[in-house]
């Protein structure tokens, strides 16, 4: 097996909703434990979904007692000392690790020696001057790592919760990341748009690849979380870099899941393929025509410094190409670098034509505040366009380039078809009346074939969920009627018969899709938010809106933002991988499942979100300096 790679798991992999992972509430009248967690139903929850524990610190941070429930080690609240990882740790000093952890589980601070050692001398000094609050004033990582371990496995028990009783389909991405010192790293995220309508994507398991990495390995990783987290029966599909794997293990992960399911795979598609990958490939055909000429360029715009991310090296180049038309290359200050002639910047210009669709779409795509599937699908067409355009030109240089990246899209797109093309139809903007423009637009033979077979699939899965809602319902219905069975006070049988006669005859003739199909489209905006108008209409479409929400949620790349433009091998730092595989783990998946809004409190706070990273405005926000 080859490898591939990235600078950082992929921050935005976030969470919140109505059962989300607790977090401190920061507000001027209470301030609660360091940590987040999903809100499980019991009596420790507030209204808000915020789950607070009992004892209050000197500095007004709450502090946890007891132990056992809440995950905590024991702290109570009149001890002088605690102990967390066999570090003796005053009352105090055991608030600051919490809130230490917190940040750790939260943003890019990681629990190691350096940055946060400042932050815990700031919190170790008096109010009154500069003598410390505690008895030691070096921090001790064990007991910091101790907390983050203590917060992941707080809030997985809630996050597991969350997950069993998830009405809806799950999909997993499969990404390998790399650290040089140390070698590769396996990345596991869970993909599904949550009750509240809002996407999520949770890190599930992150550890370190061992040397032998196969498909047993890689097998044995996967199906040990999905039973650890008890999903089989919700995973829909798999999404991996084809960089790293063959389809044979991903289909022993189906073929095990499939016995677990109660719904039928969607669209009979178990393994999807990444956007990113097919980006990738597609613009290296179009580097390779000019990478004599492009190394030439780098030179001047970067002075040899290598770029890994395609959308900056087509940006420089372009760049490069604007700096040509204004004469700038000819002034003395690049007298000794090696000039192209006009054929190799007709060269540049072509290739950058050839991209600029490219680069649009991934913009839509790849950097989308929801990256939902109905994106894609019109944004690969358009490009489609562009290079079907491109590879019928009469230029030599340019044509064949054009029908190479036109073969892989035309490939991606047969094998991604229905998934892509479902997905639009659920946009309530296109529906049918898209894929019929876009057929008639490429004038496609088999155009009315396509459109007839998207609607039949469309149709099969909105008849499989409305048979497991009836179903589900009935169970209800069933639970209801027996325990009515045993109160007097209860509505007669016959009564009950009368009112089930009636709702059937209430029933429309028409069917919820079919309602939605015959509606016309909605006036096209950009700014759309079709997950907000999904849970509007939910009411209206209770079946159809489950459907949308599965298609919807299904990711159509491994990665997204910034990290779908890399061309290398991704990596992660050098002080994540330094840390502790378990502890890399609880980081890595607390933080993937923290609510926007706790991380956004902190940073309103702060003023900026870059300086989370600055130990003062840290110390600032969490104790009032």
């Amino acid at each position: 097996m080859s490898g591939n790679n990235e600078n950082e798991v992929d921050n935005d992999q976030k969470l919140n909703y109505e059962c989300d992972p607790i977090a401190s509430q920061y507000d001027d009248e209470e301030k609660h434990c360091c940590g987040f967690g999903i809100s499980d139903g019991d009596g420790s929850d507030d209204e808000d979904g915020w789950r607070t524990v009992s004892g209050d610190g000197e500095d007004g941070w709450r502090t946890v007692s007891g132990d056992g429930e809440d995950g905590w080690k024991t702290v109570s609240e009149d001890s002088e000392t605690g102990s967390v990882n066999n570090c003796h740790i005053d009352f105090e000093e055991r608030q600051s690790y919490m809130a230490l952890a917190m940040l750790s589980c939260v943003e890019d601070i990681l629990p190691l020696d350096g940055l946060p050692i400042q932050l815990l001398r700031k919190h170790m000094v008096s109010d009154g001057g500069s003598e410390p609050r505690h008895k030691k004033s070096e921090l001790s990582v064990g007991a910091l790592q101790a907390e983050c371990l203590n917060i992941y496995d707080d809030e997985k028990v809630r996050a597991k919760k969350v997950l069993k009783n998830f009405d809806g389909q799950i999909t997993l991405s499969i990404d390998v990341l790399r650290c040089p010192a140390a070698g590769e790293y396996l990345c596991l995220t869970a993909h599904f748009i949550a009750v509240d309508w809002c996407l999520r994507n949770w890190v599930i398991c992150f550890k370190p690849v061992n040397k032998t990495f196969d498909d047993d390995f890689l097998y044995g990783t996967v199906m040990k979380c999905i039973t650890d987290w008890d999903i089989g029966d919700k995973v829909s599909g798999v999404i991996v870099d084809n960089f790293w794997f063959d389809g044979e293990c991903v289909g022993e992960v189906k073929d095990l899941v499939q016995k677990k399911r109660k719904l039928p795979f969607r669209l009979g598609m178990f393994r999807l393929n990444c956007c990113a990958d097919l980006f990738k490939l597609m613009v290296q055909d179009a580097f390779k025509g000019i990478s004599e000429i492009m190394h030439r360029v780098d030179e001047y715009m970067n002075f040899g410094k290598p770029i890994n991310m395609w959308n900056t090296v087509f940006t420089n180049l372009k760049e490069a190409l604007e700096y040509e038309a204004k004469g700038e290359w000819n002034k003395d200050e690049y007298e000794n670098y090696e000039k192209l002639n006009s054929d190799e910047w007709k060269k540049v210009e072509e290739i950058c034509k050839l991209l600029q669709s490219l680069y649009n779409a991934a913009k839509s795509i790849f950097e989308a505040k929801q990256p939902t599937a109905h994106i894609c699908l019109r944004n690969l067409q358009e490009v489609h366009a562009s290079l079907a355009q491109a590879s019928a030109d009469s230029d030599n240089f340019i044509s064949p380039i054009a029908r190479k990246m036109l073969e892989r899209l035309d490939k991606y797109l047969k094998n991604m078809f229905l998934v892509l093309a479902t997905a639009i139809v659920m946009d309530p903007r296109c529906k049918m009346k898209y894929l019929e423009f876009s057929f008639a637009r490429n004038g496609a033979n088999d155009g009315t074939s396509d459109s007839t077979t998207v609607l039949t699939t469309i149709q099969t899965l909105y008849d499989d969920y409305l048979t497991n809602s009836l179903q589900i319902h009935k169970r209800k219905a069933d639970s209801i009627s027996r325990d009515s069975d045993n109160d007097p006070d209860d509505d007669s049988d016959w009564l009950q018969k009368y009112k089930q006669f009636a709702e059937a005859d209430n029933r429309p003739i028409k069917s919820e899709l079919d309602l939605y199909l015959e509606e016309g489209v909605l006036p096209w905006s950009q700014d759309f938010d079709i997950l907000g108008w999904w849970r509007g209409e939910s009411p209206k479409y209770p079946v159809l809106s489950r459907l949308a929400r599965d298609i919807l949620g299904a990711p159509v790349s491994v990665v997204t933002s910034q990290d779908a433009y890399f061309t290398v091998e991704r990596e992660i730092g050098g002080r994540l991988a330094s840390l502790e595989s378990d502890v890399m783990n609880a980081v890595m998946c607390s933080r993937s499942w923290c609510p926007p809004d706790i991380k956004s409190k902190i940073c309103s706070m702060i003023g900026d979100m870059d300086a989370l990273v600055d130990t003062e405005c840290v110390a600032n926000a969490l104790f009032g300096y």
